[in-house]
């Protein structure tokens, strides 16, 4: 994931493994806002992912801010802890957001 001046260009292996390495799918692995311009990718459990990709996503649809998006991202994330999205492998997120204030950056 890179941020650009005018954009965030993500690039995944677009694979889905099991916890041996072994390729099971092949799938696309990015979730893009219809409401703000942001996309979602990550590596890991793919129901951890899913889980937190909803999360955010709805986040997007709900305040139709990059900025309000990621507030309540850290709020949630503040409340909940890292045990409300436990799973049988670790989990890496990365969101490409064009924030209002900050333009294109990586989280």
């Amino acid at each position: 994931m890179k941020p650009y001046k005018d954009r965030v260009e993500i690039l995944t292996d677009g694979a889905g493994y099991l916890p041996a390495g072994t390729v099971v799918e092949l799938t696309g692995k990015v979730r893009a806002s219809a409401f703000a311009p942001l996309a979602i990718t990550g590596s890991g459990s793919v129901a951890a992912i899913d889980r937190l990709a909803d999360m955010i996503l709805q986040a997007a649809e709900a305040t139709r801010s990059v900025d309000a998006t990621l507030a309540v991202l850290e709020t949630s994330l503040a409340t909940i802890g890292a045990e409300g999205f436990a799973s049988d492998s670790p989990v890496k997120i990365a969101i490409g957001p064009i924030s209002e204030t900050h333009g294109p950056v990586t989280l």
